[in-house]
């Protein structure tokens, strides 16, 4: 069965803002992530597509926002727990994945931990991160 793709880009605002733009593809063709239109594709393709696709599909815009990055709009992954989620869901479900860094365009590998430190420090009765 024909799958899903999808892809994402990092667009850091500030220090403390990480955008995630996500685009898919079905068949090589674009497909809108708006609520409405994503629904109504996956709706009228269900049958054609591999289980686990329909499935990402569908808990897929609950973790998109609309948000304007310089001129453009996008469907993207703005919240940490919708980023952290999306990852969990893209693993769950192997989908296939690219992400696209400043201008560079990679598959991500789902089966190696993500290249990412966490510093932890105690401050009084609570963890720091």
């Amino acid at each position: 069965m024909e799958r899903l793709h999808v892809q994402i880009e990092c667009i850091i605002e500030d220090p403390s803002r990480l955008v995630m733009p996500v685009t898919a593809t079905w068949k090589g063709d674009p497909i809108s992530l708006s609520l409405g239109a994503f629904m109504t594709f996956l709706m009228q393709h269900e049958k054609e597509m591999a289980p686990e696709d329909v499935e990402f599909g569908y808990v897929l815009p609950k973790y998109l926002k609309k948000v304007q990055v310089g001129p453009q709009f996008h469907m993207a992954l703005v919240e940490d727990w919708d980023q952290a989620f999306f990852f969990e869901k893209v693993i769950e479900y192997q989908v296939p994945l690219k992400w696209t860094y400043q201008g560079q365009t990679s598959p991500v590998k789902i089966n190696t931990p993500l290249p990412i430190s966490i510093q932890v420090s105690k401050k009084k009765k609570s963890l720091v991160c």
